[in-house]
C-alpha cells in the first residue's frame, strides 16, 4: 500500500536520520520492536553501494543486528517496525521530497509478507487502527517542541506514533539544523558518509563533472535487529 505524510523542517534533518540507527534505542525504546539504548546500544558500520549506503548496525549487549539501504539521492529502504503489537514486520521504501526550505514530504510504500488467507484479516485490523490515529504527527510535535502540550500526554492510538516521537526528535534540532554545533561521535558514521557523498556529487555538478549513476542493487539485504 502506497501512503504519504508531511513534516514540518528540513528534508535534511530527515536524510540524517535514515542511517543512525542508535537513535532506536533512545526514540523509539518502547515501541514494538525497541530496546533500551542505555544498555544496549548498536555499533554501527556503514559502507558505499551501488545504490547509496548501507548500515549494519550490531546491538552490543544481544548481539542482535539489522541492516537498512540507502539510495542516494532520497530514498530508504528499511525492515522496520509492525505498525501496532501482534502484527508482522513492514519492509518499506521511503521517498523523502523537499517542499521548501522548512518543510518536506514523505512518500512510502509498505510491503507486508503472510498468507494469502490472512491477508483480509490484517487489512480489517490496519484500517481499524489507522482509523484511530486523528492527528497529524506534524501538529503535535510542533505543539510539544513549543511547549504547548508534552510528549508524555500523546495517546499514541491516536497518531502514527513512530512519526511523532522521529519528528519531536528532528524538529527539536531547529526546522533547519545548525550543524555548525555539532559534536558528532561514534554512531554519527551513517550520516557522516551520506553528507560526504552529497557533498561530493554536488561538487562534482557545480564542477560540470560526471556525476556517479546509481542503481538500485535487488541483492541488498535487509534485517530487522529485533528478529
Amino acid at each position: 500500500m502506497t501512503l504519504t505524510s508531511q513534516h514540518g523542517f528540513n528534508y535534511f534533518n530527515a536524510i540524517d536520520n535514515l542511517l543512525d540507527a542508535s537513535h532506536i534505542g533512545f526514540v523509539h525504546s518502547n515501541h514494538v520492536g525497541g530496546y533500551d539504548g542505555r544498555t544496549d546500544s548498536a555499533f554501527l558500520e556503514v559502507q558505499e553501494t551501488l545504490w547509496g549506503a548501507t548500515s549494519v548496525h550490531t546491538r552490543r549487549q544481544s548481539g542482535k543486528a539489522g541492516q537498512t539501504q540507502f539510495g542516494m539521492p532520497n530514498i530508504f529502504r528499511v525492515r522496520m517496525f509492525p505498525l501496532a503489537p501482534g502484527f508482522p514486520p513492514r519492509e518499506v521504501i521511503f521517498w523523502f521530497v523537499p517542499v521548501d526550505d522548512e518543510n518536506y514530504q514523505r512518500f512510502f510504500v509498505e510491503a507486508i509478507r503472510m498468507p494469502a488467507e490472512k491477508i483480509e484479516t490484517f487489512l480489517a485490523a490496519r484500517r481499524e487502527v489507522v482509523a484511530k490515529q486523528t492527528f497529524r504527527p506534524k501538529d503535535l510535535a510542533e505543539a510539544v517542541v513549543g511547549g504547548r502540550m508534552r510528549r508524555e500526554d500523546v495517546n499514541p492510538e491516536t497518531t502514527n506514533i513512530v512519526n511523532f516521537v522521529d519528528d519531536v526528535a528532528q524538529l527539536a534540532q531547529g526546522r533547519i539544523h545548525d550543524r555548525s554545533t555539532e559534536h558528532l561521535g561514534s554512531s554519527d558514521v551513517g550520516m557522516v558518509l551520506v553528507r560526504r557523498i552529497w557533498l561530493r556529487e554536488l561538487a562534482a555538478l557545480r564542477d560540470q563533472r560526471p556525476l556517479t549513476l546509481w542503481r538500485y542493487d535487488p541483492s541488498l539485504p535487509l534485517v530487522q535487529s529485533d528478529e
